[in-house]
């Protein structure tokens, strides 16, 4: 599995694990995050490698089912780059446009929202 959709099965397990059954949530953390092998979970939990996997593909299809109908992670995804491209507008604005009162009042307004954007 590529380093991109591991991140991405982390990114979904942060919002949906509480979905999951607990072995479900457990054995994604374990395999993702924490790096265990299979053999390693399987010996954790005194099951086959076998059980571990299918714990593994059912966990990864129900994150995935979950986002499907969701959106969550598209959506957090999306405010993050709606925030990066405001500060980068914002920081391209050249410095004299400051000297105008209207324009500052805009800059400042559209800097809380991304502040905004950001802490969400």
């Amino acid at each position: 599995m590529s380093p991109e959709e591991t991140t991405c099965i982390n990114r979904l397990a942060d919002i949906y694990a509480s979905l999951l059954s607990k072995r479900q949530r457990d054995v994604i953390r374990l395999y993702f995050s924490e790096d265990y092998s299979l053999a390693e979970i399987a010996e954790i939990y005194g099951i086959s490698r076998q059980a571990v996997h299918d714990a593994l593909r059912r966990g990864v299809a129900a994150l995935n089912d979950y986002e499907g109908k969701l959106h969550i992670a598209r959506d957090h995804q999306q405010m993050d780059d709606l925030q990066a491209a405001t500060a980068e507008l914002i920081a391209k604005l050249p410095k004299d446009l400051q000297k105008s009162p209207e324009a500052a009042q805009l800059m400042n307004q559209l800097a809380r929202q991304v502040r905004w954007l950001d802490s969400v």
